[in-house]
């Protein structure tokens, strides 16, 4: 009996994809597509591309023109005869008189609060008074090194990294600013933000005031603004983008701004129109970050409507106000939709509160607080009562932000685990023996996203201590790679991908079971694929792909086969998003060459695949999935040894409302059954209820090779899982049996689990079945139950304990019951 408890960081992984159903990795069975829009519908929103393509297009020309004027008034300058030598000097303007052109104290003081120079430029820009401004305590948006400005470098920092590490067009270029309650500061946030990230060299920024009650981000820039705003545009009341998007005198910086009130306006931001605008902003400047001033989570609805568009939120916190319940109830309410990130604010001490008292300037928000304010009691001082920059030091703590430079992004971690288990030996019943194990790993990820290369490294230094058995003490080494190359500009690609680990085994094949055992029952796995491919567009009626994988498979053990297979596939899919038929005409030819190992001679395997699916969407919420084609596999471990017949499938998706799917193919490859069945439900956002059964032919090698493909760490778009349910599965160790060698079995699997959320803690429940039916050995079976539990200590750090318990049944006289 064990029990394991993890704390870790946070670690990102490439999520697995659902299993296909088929043995190859190549053969997918048809998705359904989503409904297209209306012709209509279509020109609109490529309408509303170009108008922002030209508002785009239009600032950068106005900025290219004012710095070609500052460059020739400094030529001009530069070459201007030097003035007279002497001049008759001017009389002095008497004691306490403004000389002319000049301004008086007096005059400056009335001058301050006032936005003299906002406006319109004859170029239709908004101009920004720098004064105003300095006046209200923002930073200047030309630079410079005060307090402020540092912080806000250092606010800015991890979200541009976390924004720029992904292609283009993703949701993570959305920041959303907000609160818990009004008066904390998000606003005065949100356009310091928009100021500090207009800096930046390589990055645009749109900032949006979606706040439609206190239009505090026009106040605070000091904007004259009554024509229509974001509102208007989302009710179609005949305001075009173009009459939203307003440049700025401010280079790198447009304005969005917030339009009138209305009670409507939380489905205005939720509809597919806002949406719309967002992604075609994204998609038409790639260097484009997108700042959304929004209203605070507890006063309205609206900051939940526009958290799904968002990447990532800063949340701002009144440092020694806000109470931790109403920061902890905010933020699970939009937690589900997006990367949360918390910010102190307000957080001042001692000689430094008349320097910082600008951080906030409540004037354009809240009325200011009136009366006697209650003392802050001393354990709340202890913990709030440090400068602004130690606020902002305790938020770069929680986030821990990798170190990104130039595209490449470095995430250290490190984790610590330990358990109790009664079999450390990996003994079958009645010969157990118990200890108690300690485990730390530290690891580092390392990520580059480039134009036209990507890459992925991830290794792990494991050190097992074994309190009873010292001398099986051990250091592993875990590595897990992979890189995609653009060779030939929207042509030729490449993809490689490698892993070296260890890989359990017992006294004939690997076995899966709790990863707390002795070395004596591990052996060194090693595995890569290479696989050049075309991948072309044929016009906009289909795509082509063509592709050829090397894939590579072997251990340092003689008992497991060393396997190396070649297969070339291909694939066109359509297009046509009007139409409600979509289509994939796909085939691969496969051989696979297995080495002689201690018990089994070597031998060859060949498989050949061709076959049309297809789907037909009937509506939003239903659809029909259907293939035809012919499979043939040759296998010396099948009785026949070799087995053919026609490919066919016919199932359907349903998505009958917004918290229910059900997805249900059924037919035949390789002359044997392939079903594939999987549901989810969910009666409410906190609680959830799946299945998945699986019927199909497989084996080791093939399993490995679903893995390759299902764990894509570029496959983005086919990332569907919650991150939870990834650490979840990580929890507890791998359900699969596979001691009976190479050879090919029919597989029955069925796996159920329901998940919960309550507070900051996550559950789930689960249960599995599987059978194997092996032509030439007896069959295997297998059942179990697991729980796991994980808890969000911070933003990047979890608790995670489990408990799995399972029956093995390996078909050959010995049986096996196993606590972990």
């Amino acid at each position: 009996m064990s029990t394991v408890h993890k704390l870790v960081p946070r670690r990102s992984r490439a999520e697995q994809a659902e299993d296909a159903g088929q043995r190859e990795t190549a053969v997918r069975g048809a998705g359904v597509k989503q409904k297209s829009a209306t012709r209509k519908a279509v020109k609109n929103a490529a309408a509303e591309k170009a108008a922002i393509e030209r508002a785009l297009a239009e600032r950068a020309a106005a900025e290219r023109t004012a710095a070609r004027a500052e460059r020739a008034a400094a030529r001009k300058a530069a070459t201007a005869k030097p003035a007279p030598a002497k001049s008759p000097a001017r009389k002095a303007p008497p004691t306490g008189t403004p000389a002319a052109g000049t301004k008086g104290r007096s005059d400056r003081q009335r001058e301050a609060g006032r936005p003299k120079e906002a406006g319109r430029t004859r170029s239709g820009e908004l101009r920004i008074s720098l004064s105003h401004l300095r006046a209200h305590g923002l930073i200047d948006p030309r630079g410079d090194r005060a307090l402020l400005a540092e912080e806000m470098r250092v606010v800015k920092r991890p979200l541009l990294a976390h924004a720029m590490m992904q292609e283009g067009g993703s949701r993570d270029r959305v920041i959303l600013v907000t609160s818990a309650r009004p008066g904390e500061g998000k606003t005065f946030t949100s356009i310091n933000l928009a100021l500090s990230l207009a800096q930046e060299r390589d990055a645009r920024v749109v900032l949006i005031d979606a706040d439609t009650t206190m239009r505090g981000t026009e106040q605070a820039l000091g904007i004259e603004h009554d024509g229509p705003g974001l509102t208007e545009y989302l009710a179609a009341k005949g305001a075009t983008l173009a009459d939203i998007l307003h440049r700025t005198n401010i280079p790198h910086l447009t304005f969005i701004g917030a339009g009138g009130v209305g009670n409507g306006n939380p489905e205005l931001y939720a509809s597919r129109r806002m949406a719309r605008m967002v992604e075609s902003l994204l998609r038409a400047d790639e260097r484009l970050i997108v700042v959304i001033d929004a209203p605070p989570v507890l006063a309205t609805s609206e900051a939940l409507a526009l958290a799904p568009i968002a990447g990532q939120t800063l949340f701002v916190v009144e440092a020694g106000a806000t109470a931790r319940d109403v920061v902890e109830q905010a933020v699970e309410q939009i937690a589900e939709h997006t990367d949360v990130q918390l910010m102190l604010n307000k957080a001042t001490s001692g000689r430094a509160n008349g320097n910082y008292n600008y951080y906030y300037h409540a004037d354009y928000n809240v009325p200011p607080a009136t009366g006697r304010t209650r003392k802050t009691p001393w354990w709340r001082r202890l913990f709030t009562s440090a400068p602004l920059g130690v606020g902002f030091g305790l938020w770069v703590a929680m986030a821990t932000a990798p170190v990104a430079l130039a595209g490449w992004v470095v995430v250290p971690r490190i984790e610590v685990a330990t358990a109790f288990t009664d079999n450390v030996e990996n003994e079958v019943n009645g010969e157990r023996d118990s200890d108690v194990v300690g485990k730390v790993a530290p690891g580092v990820r390392v990520e580059a996203d480039e134009t036209r290369f990507d890459a992925i490294m991830d290794y792990t230094l494991e050190a097992l201590g074994f309190a009873r058995h010292r001398n099986e003490s051990t250091l592993r080494n875990t590595f897990e790679g992979g890189a995609r190359a653009e060779l030939f500009r929207d042509f030729l690609f490449l993809d490689l991908q490698a892993d070296v680990g260890d890989v359990l085994i017992d006294d004939v094949n690997p076995t899966s079971i709790s990863e707390f055992v002795t070395s004596d029952n591990r052996a060194t796995e090693y595995s890569g694929s290479v696989s050049p491919y075309i991948k072309r567009r044929l016009g906009d009626w289909a795509e082509l792909e063509a592709r050829y994988q090397l894939t590579h498979l072997g251990q340092d053990d003689n008992s497991l086969a060393d396997v190396t297979a070649n297969t070339v596939s291909g694939s066109v899919t359509s297009l046509d998003r009007e139409s409600p038929i979509g289509w994939t005409l796909r085939g691969f030819w496969d051989d696979a060459d297995y080495d002689q190992t201690e018990d089994e001679p070597a031998r060859h395997s060949k498989a050949i695949f061709g076959g049309l699916d297809t789907s037909y969407e009937i509506n939003d919420r239903f659809a029909l999935l259907g293939g035809l084609g012919y499979s043939r596999i040759e296998d010396e471990t099948l009785d026949d040894k070799q087995q053919s017949g026609p490919y066919w499938q016919i199932g359907f998706e349903a998505r009958p409302n917004a918290r229910t799917r059900l997805r249900a193919t059924g037919g035949q490859v390789f002359d044997e059954p392939n079903i594939n069945v999987e549901g989810e439900w969910r009666p409410t956002n906190k609680l959830s209820f799946g299945a998945n059964y699986v019927n199909r032919l497989s084996s080791r090698f093939d399993r490995f090779r679903r893995e390759i493909e299902d764990t894509d760490p570029f496959d983005r778009i086919n990332d569907e899982r919650d991150e939870i349910d990834i650490v979840l599965d990580d929890i507890l160790p791998d359900n699969a049996i596979t001691r009976r060698g190479e050879s090919l079995y029919q597989q029955e699997y069925l796996s159920m689990n329901v998940s919960s959320i309550y507070g900051r803690n996550h559950f789930r429940l689960g249960g599995i079945i599987e059978e194997r039916d092996f032509d030439q050995a007896g069959n295997q079976s297998s059942y179990g139950i697991n729980l796991a539990w994980l808890r969000n200590l911070n933003r990047n750090t979890e608790l995670r304990a489990g408990s799995d318990w399972r029956h093995v049944d390996f078909g050959d006289g010995f049986e096996k019951d196993e606590l972990t």
